[in-house]
């Protein structure tokens, strides 16, 4: 079973750190050990994507702290809790202090070491319940999506947009509904149409969902999945995509209209330095703290006219300056009843649990 992990040890550095921890001190680092910072993932980096994005802010902390720390990345590639147990085991015996986890499916196993080990923090992405030493971090992708919708909706010609989400929980719902809501102050008539594969990485589940969705008239095609086959069928087809987290345009050129990209850099630097100079204590971060963590990259200058990009990015300017809010009213929900009235905004609260959809949506 240990040879099917897949550890792979990447920087090693040198530094000094004493850290307090929601009132109790993290053990002292002498001087001339690093902070070791151990980063677990369910697949492999790759050249895009999720964990590719992950992995650039990992860098730029080695960049930022230099001999100051010691980073690694674990790969395990099966998503497989017995193995994911045995290479957290690994990095606490090894003496890492500060361990990152990419998905919230570690958060049961993290909350169970996280008693164990005290004097570890834990940061478990899009996590939903921090707890002492264990914090959560997420960005607000809907407001990258809302943007995506924005520009789609100007590069349709059929007034479709293809949606591919991955499972029915209320990121996926918000990401539908952001792109939905973003393509109609557009086009009013624009529709979305939404296919979930229920699942968040199967090529062939993927290459389906792509075909039906352009069957269907849907010009412009927008993932929540790993998209590398939506865009690779709309580059031979003639129709566009977008990337999802990190720039994939090398895989379409024709096709890539521009990438949802996200960006952990400063996030991951102050979170560090918080351990660093002691100061690091839980919390439940969603995006806007620790500046933009989606935006709209990549623009596909072959196709998208200097005026159209200039429109979008004053756009997102708007939403990331907190003047426009993709869930401002009025908004009503794809029955026709009205859910936000004009002078409401949805909360944080209310965006995290949401399970409906927008008018204009087609769901399959």
């Amino acid at each position: 079973m240990i040879k099917s992990i897949k550890l792979i040890r990447i920087a090693r550095c040198t530094a000094i750190a004493t850290a307090l921890f929601l009132g109790f001190t993290c053990t002292s680092f002498a001087s001339d050990q690093p902070l070791k910072i151990g980063f677990l993932t369910s697949s492999a980096i790759g050249k895009y994507g999720w964990n590719y994005s992950h992995n650039l802010g990992r860098l730029a902390l080695e960049a930022h702290f230099g001999d100051r720390i010691e980073t690694a990345l674990f790969a395990e590639d099966n998503a497989n809790e017995t193995i994911a147990e045995i290479v957290l085991q690994s990095m606490l015996e090894d003496g890492y202090r500060m361990i990152f986890l990419w998905s919230y499916g570690y958060e049961d196993l993290v909350h169970r070491y996280a008693k164990q080990y005290p004097d570890v923090v834990f940061e478990i992405c899009t996590g939903r319940n921090p707890a002492q030493n264990v914090a959560t971090y997420s960005a607000r992708f809907y407001e990258g999506r809302y943007a995506a919708g924005v520009l789609a909706a100007k590069m349709s010609k059929s007034g479709k947009i293809g949606y591919i989400g991955s499972v029915n929980i209320p990121e996926i719902v918000r990401g539908i509904n952001s792109v939905a809501i973003g393509a109609r102050k557009v086009n009013p008539q624009a529709n979305v149409l939404a296919f979930l594969t229920h699942t968040w990485s199967d090529p062939e589940r993927e290459a389906f969902a792509t075909k039906f969705l352009l069957a269907e008239g849907a010009d412009v095609l927008i993932t929540h999945t790993n998209a590398e086959q939506t865009l690779l069928i709309t580059e031979r087809n003639g129709f566009f995509a977008f990337g999802k987290a990190s720039d994939m345009s090398y895989l379409a050129p024709n096709a890539h209209l521009a990438a949802i990209s996200n960006d952990w850099s400063q996030y991951y630097i102050n979170r560090v330095q918080a351990v660093l100079d002691g100061s690091w204590e839980s919390i439940r971060n969603w995006g806007g703290k620790d500046g933009p963590m989606v935006r709209l990259t990549h623009y596909n200058q072959k196709h998208i006219s200097p005026e159209i990009v200039e429109f979008v990015q004053d756009m997102e300017k708007e939403v990331l300056a907190g003047q426009v809010h993709p869930f401002a009213g009025p908004i009503r929900n794809i029955q026709g009843d009205l859910v936000v009235p004009e002078s409401e905004v949805l909360s944080d609260d209310q965006l995290r649990e949401m399970n409906w959809l927008v008018e204009g949506v087609v769901v399959y």
